[in-house]
């Protein structure tokens, strides 16, 4: 009689290790997949132009780096009045960006849609506000690094 349980509970031992096993491998490998697959991940850098606001036509250069988690690092350089900002902020998986650029007199939001191009590039034209009021439209073209 023993024996017989000590064989039923080895056999239900191995066959619920062989069935999860795999599941459970399965499952990690799946969840590492969604957090490294996003088509925005990684370093860029390039060139922006301020087109309409009340800052007059401008140009200058953004430097980025979004991780796994969406969130969004970086400098922004002025070439029209030689000014440079942190940039912090998030880019979804549909390409929605906001951004808070910090100069040293004043933080705006900049907000809008990025897309990734065939060549890798992140393009995207985006609003930047003072408030709730859009002051700013920005392109930019920025190419991986």
């Amino acid at each position: 009689m023993i024996k017989k349980v000590l064989m039923s509970i080895t056999l239900l031992v191995f066959a619920s290790t062989n069935l999860t096993g795999n599941y459970t491998l399965n499952c990690l490998a799946a969840n590492d997949y969604k957090l490294t697959d996003s088509p925005y991940r990684g370093s860029y850098s390039g060139p922006y132009t301020v087109e309409a606001g009340i800052f007059g036509e401008q140009t200058g250069r953004f430097t980025l780096s979004r991780d796994a988690d969406g969130k969004v690092a970086g400098k922004a350089e002025n070439h029209t009045t030689g000014r440079r900002a942190d940039m912090s902020g998030s880019v979804n998986e549909d390409g929605d960006i906001k951004l808070l650029l910090e100069w040293s007199d004043a933080t705006y939001t900049v907000k809008g849609t990025v897309t990734k191009t065939k060549s890798g590039h992140l393009k995207g034209t985006l609003n930047q506000y003072s408030g709730k009021e859009v002051i700013a439209t920005i392109t930019m073209d920025l190419s991986p690094r």
